[in-house]
């Protein structure tokens, strides 16, 4: 009689635990949804930029000729590299409120990343302009409008590899990276 109280006991006790410890992650995954809402909250409240073109798209002159897209509010950093182009750049409406932004596109299999996270094919559109060999992509980053235009049969260069974000060209320095 004794063994089964003792038995009934110890499961009473392993299951007071599991309870335990079931609700602390239930107060753990709470609190953590908590901080995500407010960090978003957050950075929505914090990017409230504005440009001088209000992100419209210029007409006429290719991109990367058009002024509007030369002055940009952007720190960055471009690579090129024969299977991929990676742009990292830092975009908010003032120093100090800036967040970190990395966009890489493989080519070849017209894959997108942005910040680490594969885009799935219904989160973009793709036009594929086959006899120039180029791809013009567009896609959202949060709430700004993105667009690259890449060439994916020539080497890889400020020329041929764009990013248009909200409404801006981030564009590179010659001294940002070695040209092979």
């Amino acid at each position: 009689m004794s063994a089964i109280l003792g038995s009934y006991r110890l499961a009473q006790k392993r299951r007071a635990e599991m309870l335990k410890t079931k609700k602390k992650q239930q107060e753990t995954k709470r609190s953590l949804q908590a901080k995500l809402a407010q960090s978003q909250a957050e950075a929505s409240a914090n990017f409230q930029y504005s440009d001088s073109n209000g992100g419209a798209q210029p007409t006429g002159a290719p991109l990367w000729e058009d002024p509007v897209y030369d002055d940009s509010p952007f720190s960055h950093e471009v690579i090129f590299d024969s299977e991929f182009s990676e742009w990292k750049f830092m975009y908010g409406p003032s120093e100090g409120q800036e967040s970190l932004y990395v966009v890489r596109l493989y080519r070849r299999e017209t894959i997108l990343y942005v910040n680490g996270e594969k885009l799935e094919s219904k989160d973009y559109t793709l036009e594929e302009q086959k006899s120039r060999g180029v791809i013009k992509m567009h896609f959202m980053v949060g709430k700004f409008k993105c667009q690259i235009i890449s060439s994916f049969i020539e080497k890889p260069n400020d020329q041929n590899q764009t990013l248009i974000f909200n409404g801006n060209r981030i564009q590179f320095e010659e001294d940002a990276f070695e040209a092979e």
